[in-house]
């Protein structure tokens, strides 16, 4: 199959003196400065290495406006990416969950498919939940497993969830009779967990906005995160 006319352009980038040059002193571990990238060129640099270089890829902007819009170019180039935003603060001077959350799942989701992470400066001086805080904290869960209720609920404040009446937001657990719903700060949907006395019934992914269930799992890995500040580094570790 005849490359795309994106590769295409992308591979004619790739074949300029200065990108081969640039390419192969990265390969041998040196430091380069590259400056006058006007328009996409700065995308089609970073869809260049990330097609040639081997190692992790971070993409330093200016803020999370220029994260946003290098992503938009790599996308045109077929190149997908993650974006790592600013985390907010609410009006209680907490950080915001959903800030929160989406830092983490960025984190995570580079981490498994190696994409390029692109963040602004503020983004990558603020500290995130470490790798081994979010596997310590992992809970593996399976229909018909023994288990009690009070157990995950413990993991779920440790982790920093708030307990809530109905859950709508990353970061919020509620408890209703024999059903916990969580929404761990880096899950893509919020989970509903059924128990009979001791005995995790089912397992369920859910809308919070219509509480409508989505998905029956059989097993779920339960990532709830760590709270605590000695659970968080910097982003370049």
């Amino acid at each position: 199959m005849p490359p795309s006319p994106a590769q295409r352009l992308v591979d004619a980038f790739a074949g300029l003196p200065v990108t081969r040059t640039l390419c192969e002193q990265v390969a041998l571990g040196s430091q380069r400065k590259v400056g006058g990238l006007w328009g996409a060129s700065a995308g089609l640099l970073v869809a260049v290495l990330q097609q040639r270089h081997k190692g992790a890829l971070l993409a330093l902007t200016a803020d999370d406006v220029d994260s946003l819009q290098l992503q938009t170019d790599l996308a045109a180039f077929g190149v997908p990416a993650h974006v790592l935003p600013r985390q907010e603060t609410g009006d209680d001077g907490q950080p915001d969950p959903t800030t929160r959350s989406e830092r983490q799942k960025a984190l995570q989701r580079h981490a498994a498919d190696k994409a390029p992470l692109l963040c602004g400066i503020e983004a990558l001086l603020q500290p995130v939940a470490t790798p081994k805080s979010l596997a310590r904290a992992q809970l593996e869960l399976h229909a018909g497993q023994t288990i009690d209720r009070a157990q995950v609920l413990q993991k779920a404040q440790s982790a920093g969830l708030r307990q809530v009446p109905l859950v709508l937001a990353p970061g919020e657990c509620s408890v209703r009779g024999d059903v916990v719903d969580l929404f761990p700060m880096a899950a893509e949907q919020a989970v509903r967990l059924e128990f009979f006395d001791r005995t995790l019934e089912s397992i369920r992914t859910f809308d919070p906005g219509s509480q409508r269930a989505l998905a029956v799992h059989e097993r779920y890995a339960l990532a709830l995160g760590g709270r605590d500040a000695d659970e968080e580094g910097a982003v370049l570790r």
